[in-house]
């Protein structure tokens, strides 16, 4: 599924996360002191990369973020990033 097609179908990713957190009982912030996460560093990292599938988080902490975030709500809210296609030389 395509970035537009995942936005226009679910609403906002953040938004998406937030609630996915919510149904499970915890929050963001819940859950960023519980995996010991600054909470801002978790709201940004959301807001950046949930929901994107053109490539990885770039930073080693919201890289780290986003697989525990996967881990914890499943592919179906944060899909797995495309592997980078690489130009051929």
């Amino acid at each position: 599924m395509s970035d537009d097609a995942y936005r226009d179908a679910t609403g906002s990713p953040a938004q998406r996360v937030l609630d996915a957190l919510h149904e499970r009982g915890t929050t963001v912030y819940a859950w960023a002191k519980a995996n010991r996460y600054e909470v801002e560093t978790v709201y940004r990292t959301i807001h950046r990369w949930a929901g994107r599938t053109d490539r990885a988080p770039q930073g080693v902490l919201a890289h780290e973020i986003m697989r525990k975030l996967r881990r914890t709500l499943g592919t179906r809210v944060l899909p797995t990033p495309l592997p980078v296609q690489r130009k051929a030389a």
